[in-house]
């Protein structure tokens, strides 16, 4: 019998970056349904119900799924995990009738390459070419420098290199070989520009911008690889053109893709022209330490709450608060415990987080 007094929340996984997300679904006074094949996963001491199934792999968890369905009412499905969890989220809300998007816009999205061959004509992406498995690099022609990056990493930047000249393009592939997930690499045109985020949430297929942030990243010279150092705000303003066109290139996407409600990180990367490009696209509440650093410090209302109401149906919030000027620096990840801290800045005005940022030496 479906228990109509409370409802129900499933989390994708429950480790420790998922325990803000089941932490504040807690306070919320929703039932907790976690699935996570690790059964000392450290969230699991505060949900109601645990499902020990990989998060990879919807038909393994579909029986539990089943027995859920009959005792509870499922009204959101929460996941900070990039890649195949994002398939299976989309696949848990068609099953609870949750709105979602389609499972097929979901894996396009998660496959970079299948996501640069759907992309409709106004969204500007990257010239690109795709390499699989048996490719042969003579059957293609370069012009330097490129971007070289796996179709489906795991962790962000992982993989990624910029080549300048075509007797480093080998060690470059091999590299992005080894953090792809689908035998596929992606080989793009190098655009000169800076990188952004826009942090956004979408409810009954609406864009709620949060806020667009500038990326921190660090190239290594020696042998090109990219490593994302952190975000900081760029604007004391929300009303700047390049948000803008940031927030309808994302209503595009929305639109192109059938998203009626998700979070939604969306990566851009500015040409010579100062024109955005699109990089990739998140469905998920992110792992780059900005709910448990960022979000605090910029936002004047609790970001958790207000996602988890959004992905639970609930009432669409005011998102058009002003975001204090603020930059989160990662740090190196600790050796013992394998956490990577970080550092976060806030300040009046965006020149005065700037001159905080040259002192700490990025």
């Amino acid at each position: 019998m479906t228990n109509i007094e409370q409802e129900a929340i499933i989390c994708i996984a429950a480790g420790p970056s998922q325990l803000p997300l089941i932490l504040s679904a807690k306070k919320l006074g929703y039932i907790i349904i976690a699935i996570d094949k690790d059964p000392s996963a450290i969230g699991l001491k505060y949900v109601d119900h645990y499902i020990q199934k990989s998060t990879y792999s919807f038909n393994e968890m579909l029986y539990d799924l089943s027995k859920i369905k009959e005792k509870y009412r499922v009204s959101g499905v929460l996941n900070r995990s990039s890649g195949l969890p994002v398939i299976v989220a989309s696949k848990i809300s068609e099953y609870f009738e949750i709105p979602s998007l389609p499972i097929d816009s979901a894996d396009k999205i998660v496959h970079k390459y299948k996501l640069r061959e759907s992309c409709p004509n106004n969204i500007p992406t990257p010239e690109f070419k795709i390499i699989k498995k048996g490719s042969s690099l003579n059957d293609f022609v370069f012009d330097y420098p490129v971007i070289i990056k796996p179709s489906l990493s795991l962790i962000g930047k992982s993989g990624v290199t910029l080549v300048k000249k075509k007797e480093d393009i080998e060690k470059a592939i091999i590299l992005a070989r080894k953090a792809t997930m689908d035998e596929t690499i992606l080989i793009e045109e190098y655009l000169p520009g800076k990188d952004y985020s826009l942090i956004s949430l979408v409810s009954d297929s609406e864009l709620l911008p949060i806020c667009l942030l500038e990326e921190i990243n660090k190239l290594n010279l020696s042998d090109g690889t990219i490593s994302g150092q952190g975000f900081k705000t760029f604007s004391d303003s929300k009303d700047n053109q390049l948000q803008k066109e940031a927030h309808q290139l994302a209503k595009y996407l929305i639109d192109s893709y059938k998203i009626s409600r998700s979070p939604l990180l969306i990566n851009f990367r500015q040409d010579q022209k100062g024109k955005l490009h699109l990089i990739e696209i998140h469905l998920d509440f992110g792992g780059d330490l900005l709910i448990e650093g960022f979000y605090p410090k910029a936002l004047s209302y609790d970001f958790l709450e207000t996602a988890l109401n959004v992905m639970a149906g609930g009432d669409v919030p005011d998102l058009s608060d002003y975001i204090k000027p603020t930059a989160i620096l990662f740090k190196k990840v600790d050796s013992i415990n394998r956490k990577r801290g970080f550092k976060t800045f806030s300040a009046n005005t965006q020149e005065e987080l700037e001159q905080e940022i040259i002192k700490a030496g990025i």
